[in-house]
């Protein structure tokens, strides 16, 4: 050991002497070595300040120069004004935290270093060589790495919470901090310390690669709530098949359900029955069978391609069934494919006659009393002579039931009801009652005039149209008539 640092050593332990003597004692003369110039130590009696190479000790000890613990001086403690103690960043100065005294175990090392001015952390386990572990530089920190680029920067390991390693923080180049999916690595908000409490979870399944959500409720087991897979997202499901496919674990439960915290309106789905949706006052469902309701308004249903409704398919067996006591309008026609069945009474509001789609040997006009053609089947023509038998009907504008198909010259031709027929009163004026018969102006009708038969007036049978509902004085015109052929 070098002169020098045994005098250090000497004066060192004389100045703890001195301070813990007697006050009267150190009330005597101050106690130094014998270098007066550039003394080893000094105690001040005035001030019970002890001084290590300077002779106007400030504090209880002042060191002036270093306080080596080593064979060199070159680095140790040393005092800066205003700083307190400095720990030199040049040349082998460090402070290390040592398990054993031999120069291969474990410990732990604080240094400044001067290539950088980082301040740095260092560990070694049974070896002779440090593993910088955590660095300080500038305002950033940095965990396995000595050039930290962010304020927490963390490189080559994991950041754990927990007992194990297998799962953790890490940082990957440009994916800012990623949560490993293998082990027991989650993020979980406990409630309280209770194994059992009320808490949630947030994890990576190793099985699908899905990330979900889990809770629990005074319950040790989790329960996986939500979970996105791909571009799918499950309520409900662990493993989504669509875009949003909502499950739920009971039947009692609505799957999906909005609700408005003051009128309680939304929507609620149930793919169990008994479920309902309700928006803006159209409810759908609420009983075990299917129901749409719309309570104290109008109920619009729209649209398909070609129609405003489509109820059912082809091989739906059941029908469509409205209960309303109230009347249905159709602005359009209706059309139906089946057999139409009245219970009660079919009322035509305007038309009020039966009439048929018949093929007409031309277009025939409304009013047209036509007969059939003797020259072809299922076809009629105008009428064209008086008293003619094959009379057949009239053709009717609006009819109020039609029978059959329309089709090429095809004209709606009435049989029975009230219908307006072209008359002519020319050879008779027409009363109301009158019976008329066809004519020789073609498609009109005229007045019948009876032939006596054994004192007794007949009209003649087959020839009869109708009976006129309207007068015609004379000429010629349109009469309502109620057909009655025969």
């Amino acid at each position: 050991m070098k002169k020098s640092s045994k005098r250090l050593i000497v004066a060192a332990l004389m100045a703890c002497l001195w301070m813990l003597s007697p006050i009267s004692a150190r009330a005597q003369a101050p106690w130094q070595t014998d270098s007066t110039t550039n003394p080893t130590w000094i105690a001040s009696p005035s001030t019970a300040n002890v001084g290590i190479g300077t002779a106007t000790p400030q504090s209880r000890c002042d060191v002036s120069g270093y306080l080596s613990f080593g064979t060199n001086q070159i680095s140790g403690f040393r005092k800066s004004a205003g700083k307190g103690i400095l720990i030199d960043a040049y040349g082998p100065s460090d402070i290390e935290f040592l398990a054993s005294t031999a120069s291969n175990g474990y410990g732990a090392r604080m240094y400044a270093y001067n290539g950088d001015g980082s301040f740095r952390i260092a560990t070694r386990a049974n070896a002779a060589s440090w593993t910088d572990s955590m660095t300080f530089l500038g305002s950033s920190v940095g965990l396995g790495t000595i050039t930290p680029q962010t304020r927490l920067d963390v490189t080559g390991g994991y950041l754990s919470f927990g007992t194990s390693q297998a799962g953790g923080f890490r940082k990957t180049a440009g994916s800012g901090i990623l949560i490993d999916p293998y082990g027991p690595s989650d993020i979980e908000f406990l409630a309280s310390s209770a194994s059992n409490g009320y808490g949630a979870r947030l994890y990576a399944s190793n099985g699908d690669g899905s990330f979900r959500i889990a809770t629990r409720s005074n319950s040790t087991t989790w329960t996986d709530v939500m979970s996105f897979l791909g571009g799918n997202v499950g309520i409900g499901v662990t493993s989504p098949t669509t875009a949003l496919q909502i499950a739920t674990p009971g039947a009692a439960l609505f799957p999906a359900r909005f609700l408005s915290t003051t009128s309680g309106s939304g929507v609620m789905l149930d793919m169990t029955g008994n479920g309902e949706i309700d928006v803006a006052g159209l409810k759908i469902g609420g009983t075990a069978l299917p129901d749409v309701q719309s309570p104290g308004q109008s109920l619009y249903l729209n649209r398909s391609t070609n129609y405003d409704v489509i109820v059912g398919s082809s091989t739906n067996t059941h029908g469509l069934q409205v209960q309303s006591t109230g009347t249905s309008s159709f602005a359009g026609n209706v059309s139906v494919a089946g057999t139409l069945t009245a219970t009660s009474v079919v009322n035509a509001v305007y038309g009020q006659d039966v009439a048929e789609w018949v093929r007409g040997d031309r277009e025939l006009a409304p009013g047209t009393v036509v007969i059939v053609n003797p020259e072809k089947t299922n076809e009629v023509m105008p009428s064209s002579k008086a008293y003619d038998t094959s009379v057949a009907g009239v053709v009717s504008s609006q009819p109020g039931v039609i029978l059959g198909r329309p089709g090429e010259l095809k004209a709606t031709i009435a049989t029975s009801g009230r219908v307006r027929v072209k008359v002519d009163a020319r050879r008779g004026a027409i009363r109301m009652g009158d019976l008329l018969v066809t004519s020789d102006e073609p498609g009109t009708a005229m007045k019948s005039e009876p032939i006596e038969v054994g004192g007794r007036k007949f009209h003649q049978p087959g020839t009869i149209v109708g009976k006129a509902l309207e007068p015609l004085p004379d000429g010629v015109g349109e009469i309502l008539v109620l057909l009655c052929l025969g």
